[in-house]
């Protein structure tokens, strides 16, 4: 449309607004479909319109609207928050009306990843928002977190960034984190635990934890930074999981890498040491474990085929395993394997047990939190009994063994056929064995011709 056409509606835009501002909502809705009707291209009216339904609970309608806006390329930021604040109160659209939800949902992300990818000419510095009163507290999600920091930074060529951690006492969690125990009197506590994580790396950002959001959106609102997640996209409090995992695909697509997450040099020597002093003379293979008995129990990992894999393992191959998991879920089994390092009983720290996985020759384990580090690096890994969000399917390579990331490299697997066996894990671990190479501490080629390498199962 025209300019002339657009600014021919002006005077119409505020009366109807007027109309809005005195409560006369439904006459305001007339308006706006009149303006529509004259000018079908009216990216105003159609924001506008779909504000005044939602006040008058028109729900479906004001959908509708909403996803006309998002056919618009130039949408304003203060309309995003419109769209942000309508998906967060969405509940009644996704009960009545699930797929236009979700389309609608899916619209609203593509644009806040296009806004995070092209950054403006004026970019210099980063800034990241963790709302713990809607995101998880969960290792993997901080991890992928910083890894979409990692890939603006490099896009942007920015160095300069800063981390908001938003927390407040009276909403500290989303509904099934306060169903586990996180609440006002505790939440600090479960925060505190998670913040190695934040310091992974060498170039760790700023970082302040915040009780105020507007200081943190004034922050990200600023012209020369870019934001991880948008201001709107962080009003919306939607799940950052698959919206990250979305970016991360962005970025490759374009940049033809990811770059690894590395952790910090000190860390890292920590990490070799400790390998060096549980596994001189052996192959180091990380090996997440999970025995939760709060939730999601299907995810656990099958303990008595492990312990027959560690068996096996213990007369074919110069092999050390480093498990990793909390405390509470080492099971006596794997202290009868001599085979076995169980790395809490060294009391390691959460920053110390993912820095074991990335510095280990490579990684078996079950798809929780801490194996997140391993997609980012270079060593083969094997995720096993992976429980794959549908909505995270299509972003994956299909494989004649299961998927893989779009980014992953050589020997990068997920293994998605339910819990697993001995004879699965014998398996992976022959592939991810396979091609490794002396990786300038233990010559693993010779390790492995020095020792009957046989993983059939006798």
């Amino acid at each position: 449309m025209a300019e002339s056409e657009i600014t021919s509606m002006l005077p119409m835009l505020r009366q109807a607004d007027l109309l809005l501002n005195k409560g006369l909502v439904e006459e305001a809705v007339e308006f706006y479909i009149r303006i529509i009707g004259m000018a079908p291209h009216q990216m105003d009216a159609y924001a506008r319109l779909g504000h005044a339904y939602h006040l008058i609970g028109s729900i479906k309608e004001a959908a509708a609207a909403y996803l006309k806006v998002l056919s618009f390329d130039d949408v304003d930021a203060g309309t995003y928050c419109g769209i942000a604040e309508f998906i967060r109160t969405g509940e009644k659209l996704k009960t009545e009306d699930e797929s236009t939800y979700n389309r609608l949902v899916e619209l609203f992300i593509d644009h806040m990843l296009q806004q995070t990818v092209r950054g403006s000419a004026d970019t210099s510095k980063l800034v990241v928002t963790w709302d713990f009163r809607s995101q998880p507290y969960s290792i993997g999600d901080l991890i992928l977190l910083q890894q979409a920091a990692n890939c603006i930074c490099l896009a942007h060529g920015i160095t300069q960034a800063r981390t908001y951690l938003l927390s407040d006492r009276e909403n500290p969690a989303r509904p099934s984190f306060r169903a586990l125990g996180v609440n006002g009197e505790n939440y600090l506590d479960h925060i505190i635990r998670l913040l190695p994580v934040f310091l992974l790396c060498n170039e760790a950002p700023a970082l302040t934890l915040e009780h105020d959001e507007d200081t943190a959106l004034q922050s990200m609102a600023a012209p020369d930074a870019v934001a991880w997640p948008t201001v709107p996209l962080l009003k919306s409090m939607l799940d950052l999981n698959l919206p990250t995992f979305r970016l991360l695909n962005m970025f490759y697509e374009q940049q033809k890498m990811l770059p690894e997450f590395r952790i910090r040099g000190s860390l890292a020597r920590w990490a070799r040491n400790f390998i060096e002093e549980n596994a001189r003379g052996y192959i180091p293979v990380a090996v997440q474990m999970r025995k939760t008995k709060s939730y999601n129990l299907s995810r656990n990992s099958n303990i008595e085929a492990w312990s027959e894999f560690f068996s096996h393992c213990h007369s074919h191959l110069p092999v050390k395993f480093f498990v990793i998991c909390a405390a509470s879920e080492v099971d006596e089994q794997l202290r009868a394997h001599e085979n076995v390092v169980i790395a809490k009983n060294s009391r390691t720290t959460v920053d110390q047990d993912l820095a074991l996985i990335k510095e280990c020759a490579a990684f078996m384990g079950i798809s929780s939190g801490p194996a997140t580090v391993a997609f980012f690096g270079n060593r083969p890994y094997s995720i096993v009994n992976a429980h794959l969000e549908q909505s995270l399917v299509p972003l994956l390579k299909k494989e004649p063994w299961g998927y893989s990331f779009t980014y992953a490299k050589k020997n990068q697997r997920i293994i998605a056929s339910g819990n697993e066996t001995c004879e699965l894990l014998v398996r992976e671990l022959g592939i991810l064995l396979k091609d490794l190479t002396s990786d300038g501490e233990r010559n693993i080629d010779r390790l492995l011709s020095d020792k009957d390498t046989d993983l059939r199962l006798h």
